[in-house]
């Protein structure tokens, strides 16, 4: 029976690639972060003479190389770790120098070039974010993630844990249909791994577990529902009001555009060196608006906090925060630069928690008492 060659070419998105898209993504965050810092701190030092200066997009773009010769090369899980870290810090020391490739002047300090390395990261974001939701599912995707984990068992370090997910997924996959050849294949396979032969190591929990799991206990210590509830509430009113303030801000300005008659709103404006003219404050009028409007959303999160809706809170507040993430911090990069870094970190916090809040809490329903708890007893009735 024929079959198209279409189907065999369609890309299968790995088992761990999203664990290689986090690593890039976290290489990347702290090589931008770091270099700049470090640039500021030690005065913009420069590689080279009078003739030659090695910029550092010249050495992320030999990592990026060097992570693209490695997985070309091997094939070891760890090496693709190691390829994703140095893949990560490639693009950040490269897109580090973006204003120079923009600019005829080859200007590093562009005021453009923030918010292209704030966009480049996150677009990177999101396509983790979509390749961890986003999993393709058929016996062929299937048999690519088993075949990855099999690399445990040439290794020698095949764990219980794998072997029985591996067992698991052959089983699931001995009634289909679809593809005859792949069926027999999975089928000799989980043979094999229900054999004697397969040499299984005692479990042992990585130093990454181990982690994830004190981290766990913390939070179920220190973190109760009621003290989260009460952090996310103070968290959005402080947030609510810096962007409440905004809208002040904005119609000073819409009244009076100078806002010549207001010493505050003038000096606000002043001490921005990115609004030069009437084109860049209405950017900037643009971006009040946004973050006036973000204020808004705060507010009615707090309020639906405090009044117990819980569910309604999360959407309005974490749609919020993903839009002054994404929209906002964009535009607040070309005004306030790499200032805006120590915010979008602040942001990310607050969001992770209400991730963990609505995980932990906004599907459990509250229990009775216990003192209002039937009693189980093993006695049963006549």
């Amino acid at each position: 029976m024929l079959t198209s060659h279409r189907t065999f070419r369609r890309m299968v998105t790995g088992r761990k690639a999203a664990w290689y898209m986090l690593t890039m993504v976290i290489a990347f965050a702290i090589t931008v972060v770091g270099t700049r810092l470090y640039l500021d701190l030690t005065g913009y030092p420069q590689l080279g003479n009078s003739t030659f200066h090695f910029a550092h997009a010249l050495w992320g773009g030999l990592l990026q190389a060097i992570a693209a010769i490695l997985m070309l090369i091997y094939l070891n899980e760890w090496i693709f770790s190691l390829s994703a870290a140095l893949a990560g810090i490639g693009i950040g020391l490269f897109i580090d120098e973006i204003g120079k490739f923009i600019t005829k002047s080859n200007d590093y300090f562009f005021p453009l070039a923030a918010p292209i390395i704030y966009v480049a990261f996150i677009l990177i974001v999101f396509a983790y974010l979509y390749i961890r939701r986003h999993r393709t599912e058929d016996i062929r995707a299937t048999l690519y993630g088993i075949l990855e984990d099999l690399e445990m068992l040439l290794d020698d370090n095949l764990d219980l844990k794998t072997h029985t997910s591996l067992i698991h997924r052959l089983e699931h996959m001995s009634g289909e249909t679809q593809r005859p050849d792949l069926t027999a294949f999975a089928n000799n396979l989980l043979q094999f791994l229900k054999s004697e032969q397969v040499n299984i190591k005692a479990p042992k929990a990585t130093y990454w577990e181990l982690l994830l799991d004190r981290l766990s206990q913390l939070e179920e210590r220190w973190l109760p529902k009621a003290l989260v509830h009460r952090l996310l509430i103070l968290a959005f009113t402080a947030l609510g009001a810096i962007s409440l303030f905004k809208i002040y801000v904005l119609f000073s300005i819409v009244a009076d555009q100078k806002a010549l008659g207001n010493p505050f709103i003038s000096n606000f404006l002043e001490n921005n060196p990115m609004i030069k003219g009437v084109y860049s404050l209405n950017w900037y009028v643009v971006l009040l608006t946004i973050e006036g409007a973000i204020g808004i959303m705060y507010a009615l999160a707090v309020i639906s906090f405090i009044t117990n809706r819980d569910q309604t809170a999360i959407k309005i507040s974490s749609t919020a925060l993903i839009i002054s993430l994404t929209v906002s911090n964009t535009l607040a990069f070309y005004f306030n630069q790499f200032s805006v870094v120590l915010d979008s970190l602040l942001l990310s916090v607050v969001l992770l928690i209400l991730v963990r809040y609505r995980a932990r809490f906004a599907q459990i329903r509250l229990r009775p008492p216990v003192a209002f708890q039937p009693l189980e007893t093993n006695i049963k009735r006549p």
